[in-house]
This record gives C-alpha cells, structure tokens and sequence, in this order.
C-alpha cells in the first residue's frame, strides 16, 4: 500500500504566503515537506478571513512532516470519493516543496 501511495505523490512547489488550505474548503491533498515549512492556524466558528482568525496556537510543519493526513482516513473508510473532508484550518506556505498526494484527479 505505502508503494502505491508514494507512486501516486507528485513535487509540488509552493511560493512564499500561499494559502495552501483553506477552512470550510475540501481537504484536497496531503503533503510530506520535503524543504520549507507550513504554518497552520486553527480557525473559529465566527472567522472569515485569514486576517480576521485570530488563533489561540499555531503549528509549524517543517521537513519530513505530514500535512492532511486525515485523507488517509477518509480513504481508508470508503464512504464517498467525490465528498473529501473539509478543513476547518487556514494553512500557510513560508516557503515549501512538498510531495503531494491528491485526493482527487
């Protein structure tokens, strides 16, 4: 299984601020950081804006850790291909190259 997923990744590179996941927006990837780092700020019910989060704790992903694992979850209980989860986390690239996995084609 670990074989097939590594040969489904893809390099992707990402430039400085971008915001590489959204709340309330599909979880449409998960990402191993291969050079950079993320930084992940958990939203509020009433944010929405990036600006206007104001996140009590942020999390820094840097090399070698995983981003969107809950794709394998989701995956691995087969309930609905074309209805991924959904991000409830502002995702912010400083800057990155990652392999990516998409859930989707």
């Amino acid at each position: 299984m670990l074989k097939i997923i590594c040969n489904k990744m893809k390099l992707k590179t990402f430039k400085d601020n971008t915001l590489v996941v959204e709340p309330a927006h599909p979880l449409e990837r998960m990402m191993i950081i291969i050079e950079g780092s993320l930084r992940m700020y958990q939203t509020t019910s009433d944010s929405a804006t990036a600006a206007e989060a104001t996140p009590p704790q942020t999390t820094v992903f840097k090399e070698g850790d995983i981003v969107g694992h809950e794709l394998v979850s989701w995956a691995a209980s087969i309930r609905n291909f074309n209805d991924p989860p959904v991000s409830n986390k502002y995702v912010y690239q400083m800057p990155l190259q990652s392999n990516s996995l998409r859930s989707h084609k």
